[in-house]
């Protein structure tokens, strides 16, 4: 696998739109979005195309972006289903070049897509609109500082992070090491103070150690690609996946016709990192999500259906605590902890 050198100061981002422009709460944070990169000490090009953009206008401007060599990373402002009509337009020859790229939800079709077809350690991660200094709805430091020291490959600030456990399970990089252990926050739930972050519980039957390559989508995503026949195989690989705002029926019924597919058919086992529902409402509607006992359940039948480990909890996808981690990457997972070892250094 190719690997992006990491950021340093001085180096220049890409403001993408490879999804179309943001809603117009988030677009008129643009210019918050581009001073708060300037503060973090690297220069700002954008490549934003116009809101009336159709998909191929989207793809040769993303494009345009990854084949600038000023460029070391581009970071999206955001994105929405219209990305499974842009990467058609997409050619992988003309993204050779290792360049570091971070989505998450939607933006993890794009993320998962480059890593296949060019063989680059691409990464899944928060958005600039949630993690700028004035952002609506921004992210808590855990996940913020774990944004910047994975693409930065720093050890990195914990001093504006509250409590003990946080601090504990923060993703502290060692810059010289090859090799990178990322603790489980959410192994201990009753070591976390704010309730509002007891969102997702570590959940396993399972001991040993799983080995593969890392591969991170949201669920909805995945099987989008699956129908739009956007994913090569994943053979060897540890699929981490996530869904928000479903039952769980529906992911069980979703998730049995998944792992069925002849493309998953040579998965080493699966990491249900989080089942979370929408935080802006006061009213909780998926309690069950909560139910340990019925996810362990799950997690039992699913492992049943293709004689692979199957376990739940992990600080990736729409949950509290979110990690910035490495698509494609050789690891190994401890069933009964929870925790992952990169074996390799995502970036130079």
């Amino acid at each position: 696998m190719q690997r992006a050198k990491r950021l340093i100061p001085g180096d220049t981002v890409a403001l993408v739109n490879p999804a179309g422009m943001p809603p117009e709460r988030f677009r008129k944070c643009l210019s918050r979005m581009k001073d708060y990169i300037l503060e973090e000490g690297v220069k700002v090009k954008q490549y934003l195309a116009p809101a009336d953009a159709g998909p191929k206008e989207l793809a040769t401007t993303f494009t345009a972006a990854w084949t600038d060599h000023d460029v070391s990373a581009l970071l999206p402002v955001c994105g929405s289903e219209l990305i499974y009509d842009v990467i058609p337009h997409l050619r992988s020859k003309d993204l050779l070049r290792p360049v570091i790229f971070c989505g998450s939800s939607t933006l993890s079709a794009l993320s998962l897509w480059i890593m296949q077809q060019t063989e680059t350690i691409t990464f899944f991660g928060p958005h600039l609109p949630f993690i700028h200094l004035r952002a609506p709805q921004r992210e808590n430091e855990f996940t913020i500082q774990s944004f910047w020291d994975m693409l930065m490959w720093k050890k990195g600030r914990t001093k504006r992070i509250t409590t003990v456990h946080e601090r504990h399970h923060f993703f502290q990089v060692n810059p010289d090491a090859e090799m990178s252990v990322v603790s489980n926050i959410y192994e201990r739930t009753d070591f976390i103070s704010d309730y509002r972050r007891k969102d997702v519980s570590f959940a396993s039957n399972f001991s040993g150690i799983l080995h593969g390559r890392t591969t991170f989508v949201t669920l909805g995503v995945l099987t989008e690609m699956l129908t739009r026949n956007l994913l090569a195989p994943l053979d060897g690989c540890i699929l981490f996946t996530e869904i928000m705002e479903w039952r769980l029926d529906k992911i069980e019924q979703v998730l049995t016709n998944v792992l069925l597919h002849p493309l998953l058919a040579g998965i080493h086992g699966v990491y249900l990192t989080s089942f979370t529902e929408r935080t802006d409402r006061s009213e909780k509607l998926f309690l069950e999500l909560l139910d340990r006992q019925k996810i362990v359940a799950l997690c039992e039948r699913l492992s049943t259906l293709i004689d692979a480990p199957v376990i739940y909890g992990f600080p990736i996808g729409h949950c509290a605590y979110k990690l910035t981690l490495p698509q494609g990457i050789d690891a190994e997972v401890d069933l009964g902890h929870g925790s992952l070892v990169l074996h390799k250094k995502p970036l130079l």
